[in-house]
């Protein structure tokens, strides 16, 4: 059976990927998702990944709840927050002001699980040490008796699901479609209850979705995943009307970190630059450990996230730029090109943020390479913005190491 599922591997791969390098829906090997950090083994099945506290998480998908708080620079675990809270295959955790949703809809890839749930947490709760949650069960496609196959050694289900967003109301979710190759977004309300979900629409993103993330400013939902030899990829939704995601403009973008890398879980805090995690992989002779990645989609999005240009009437296009920023990541300083038209920008600074938003360091804008200390700022993640009366720039990521 082995033989036959390497043979299967080589011959989806075939199909999928022809000697140009560029995939049947066109998509062209894009940008490398970079190396941050290896994980340690306890995030070995990690599978979510969100900004919180103004720290970066993930879970891994079974066993029990545990948030994990990772540093972004190294990868390690800074705090683990054990909930107790059994699950069968935990794949995505979204939040809102109040609330966590936890989706175990997992491992729904063979015979159908007899109960697919979103536990909703409180944020309050989890940090007083309150783990108590409210339960969405849900009937999740209404399965079809010829479509499932038991026994089986391979999946062969379209009704998997990894992926889900929070907007609104609602929580949305992408299913990982292991015969179709597809994914169909549902509907469910956030309210605890017992629902069957609706479909919204499918795209043939030609591979297994896993995660996903959706700008709260801007018509933007970036999905993550790999082929069938998890060779990774992304595909951007945009300037779509109401959540009608696949209604506007999209891309698939194929990674170029090669097969084995099973892409997990995605983030952003701008839309621009982005996390992923891959958990542990060892097949097809092909060992990886869990790692954290960087992403820089800035050539793919960074038109359709600049500001709109009616705000800044009168100033020139390079006020609304992303500033030039470097080195980064940085051991101590910075230094940031400041152009000439700052000169009469009115009372403007350059200023660091911590990624919670609190304001870290300020400095009055001197035009030209200017020398931005970094001395006192500890490790860690940070936003960069040169802010003036009328607005303010695009933000950068900095690191300071």
């Amino acid at each position: 059976m082995k033989k036959s599922f390497l043979f299967l591997f080589i011959i989806l791969i075939v199909s999928c990927i022809d000697a140009s390098g560029q995939t049947k829906d066109g998509a062209k090997t894009g940008p490398k998702a970079d190396l941050v950090a290896e994980l340690g083994d306890s995030l070995g099945n990690t599978s979510s990944l969100f900004y919180w506290q103004g720290r970066l998480w993930t879970l891994n998908d079974h066993f029990s709840v545990i948030f994990y708080s990772i540093d972004s620079v190294t990868g390690n675990v800074d705090t683990a927050l054990d909930t107790g809270l059994p699950i069968v295959d935990l794949e995505e955790v979204v939040q809102d002001e109040e609330y966590f949703y936890l989706g175990d809809f997992g491992n729904n890839q063979r015979v159908p699980r007899s109960e697919l749930n979103i536990y909703r947490m409180s944020k309050s709760g989890l940090l007083s040490g309150n783990f108590a949650v409210d339960t969405t069960r849900f009937l999740f496609y209404g399965y079809e008796a010829d479509s499932v196959v038991e026994d089986s050694y391979l999946p062969t289900t379209d009704f998997d699901c990894e992926a889900m967003v929070a907007v609104g109301d609602s929580l949305y979710l992408f299913s990982k479609q292991w015969t179709g190759m597809r994914t169909v977004c549902y509907a469910l309300p956030k309210t605890p209850g017992t629902y069957t979900a609706d479909s919204c629409g499918s795209y043939d993103v030609e591979g297994l979705v896993t995660g996903a993330w959706i700008h709260s400013d801007s018509s933007l939902l970036v999905l993550n995943g790999y082929n069938i030899l998890c060779q990774p990829f992304v595909c951007l939704f945009y300037d779509y009307e109401g959540h009608d995601f696949f209604g506007g403009e999209s891309r698939k973008i194929v990674l170029a970190n090669g097969f084995g890398t099973q892409t997990e879980a995605i983030v952003s805090r701008d839309g621009l630059h982005f996390f992923l995690t891959n958990e542990f992989f060892n097949r097809m002779g092909i060992c990886r450990p869990p790692q954290l990645l960087r992403l820089d989609l800035s050539d793919y999005l960074g038109d359709y996230l600049r500001p709109d240009t009616d705000r800044y009437e009168g100033m020139d296009s390079v006020v609304r730029s992303v500033p030039e920023v470097y080195p980064n990541p940085t051991d101590g300083g910075l230094t940031v090109v400041v152009p000439q038209e700052a000169e009469r920008w009115p009372g403007a600074s350059v200023v660091l943020y911590a990624i919670s938003g609190q304001e870290v360091l300020r400095r009055p804008v001197s035009v030209g390479r200017m020398r931005l200390p970094l001395g006192d700022v500890p490790a860690g993640e940070y936003l960069l913005r040169v802010v003036w009366a009328g607005g303010t720039t695009a933000a950068v990521p900095v690191v300071r190491r």
